[in-house]
């Protein structure tokens, strides 16, 4: 099966048809967070929920993470590669900025769909997209609502995210109706199809992923 973000429908397609422009071969998804765990909560345990329920379904799935502390992972916990790399788990200048230039560069050239799945993520990329940095197989942004805010009050920020969000292949989601909302009141015309839901409740996301319905 493949899976993936699609930015005509706006949502995530399962065994999408040939000629959609999906990867639809092994290449994985990749998810990409300034938080995971050991950190707790928020977006570090949305990240995990997700790539627990894309592995599920059978669909090749990596999360990029920080390094942090080194922590041995559980493999019936995380049954899907994670790969740490060099930058601290902080939303800190930075750490941000380290990202930053491992996207513009040794990250440049990632096999499979891109995923920026947290805030800290999303800037980093932003500030790489400075850089040259451009997803070659496809981009996905998940938001969760408190990011609108931040963009809102910063409008330089807010101008380069409008025209980072509009690459081809390039799609938003979020994990709530509500930021759903959010997305559409500051991206507008940047956006390229709809905002699909991506919320993985227990017992429920594999079963919407596989039946291709995130509304």
């Amino acid at each position: 099966s493949s899976v993936q973000l699609n930015p005509t429908h706006g949502s995530l397609v399962a065994n999408p048809p040939r000629g959609c422009g999906c990867l639809g071969d092994a290449r994985p998804m990749v998810l990409l967070s300034h938080e995971f765990y050991p950190f707790h909560g928020g977006v570090s345990t949305y990240c995990q929920e997700l790539a627990g329920a894309l592995h599920t379904i059978g669909e090749p799935v990596e999360v990029w993470a920080p390094a942090g502390r080194s922590v041995a992972l559980d493999a019936a916990v995380f049954p899907f590669p994670v790969r740490r790399l060099p930058f601290g788990g902080r939303l800190s200048p930075l750490n941000i900025g380290r990202l930053a230039f491992q996207l513009a560069g040794p990250l440049r050239a990632v096999s499979g769909q891109l995923v920026i799945a947290s805030y800290g993520a999303f800037l980093a990329a932003l500030y790489a997209s400075i850089l040259g940095f451009q997803a070659r197989e496809g981009l996905g942004c998940i938001f969760h609502g408190s990011e609108m805010r931040k963009l809102r009050a910063a409008p330089l920020l807010l101008g380069l995210a409008r025209r980072f969000v509009r690459q081809p292949r390039g799609v938003c989601a979020a994990v709530s109706r509500y930021s759903a909302d959010q997305v559409r009141s500051v991206f507008g015309q940047s956006l390229r199809g709809e905002v699909p839901i991506l919320s993985p409740a227990p017992g429920s996301v594999a079963r919407r992923i596989s039946s291709a319905s995130i509304n």
